[in-house]
């Protein structure tokens, strides 16, 4: 079962294992640090509850996997079973014809040729960091 750092579905898919069927693997995906190691969270009971639950938690986790060497970092101070995979894509699908395809699709939604496109694929949430891409858009358009 590969859960998606969820806490409510980690317990339920934790409690199955257990219970149920031991053979189930499980893997977590971490796609975040925990509020409590970044430090968002001034509620210091809470922090000290929450870290202790994923350090209890992992050990009954067959496999972790780390989007970013600070999550990895952090895991691979309490858990062995962690993997590290960053997100990323390969330069090497992009070529030429990729570019000369952008001027058809600028075409389609009526954007003209000299302007130039800037756009990111992902949720709204504060570690995606909208401010630093609007800020580094406007230099690249200056220049």
């Amino acid at each position: 079962m590969h859960c998606h750092f969820s806490r409510d579905y980690l317990l339920f898919i934790i409690l199955y294992k257990y219970i149920f069927n031991r053979r189930i693997k499980i893997i977590w995906h971490w796609h975040n640090l925990p509020a409590t190691i970044v430090g968002e969270n001034k509620n210091y009971l809470k922090r000290i509850f929450r870290d202790h639950f994923y350090k209890i938690i992992s050990k009954l986790i067959d496999k972790h996997i780390a989007i970013s060497s600070d999550i990895y970092s952090w895991l691979s101070s309490f858990c062995k079973n962690v993997t590290y995979i960053p997100n990323g894509i390969s330069l090497r699908k992009f070529d030429i014809s990729s570019f000369e395809k952008a001027s058809d699709i600028k075409n389609e939604f009526g954007i003209p040729k000299d302007c130039s496109v800037i756009c990111t694929v992902a949720n709204f949430r504060p570690q995606k960091d909208y401010n630093t891409l609007l800020k580094a858009a406007k230099e690249v358009i200056v220049q």
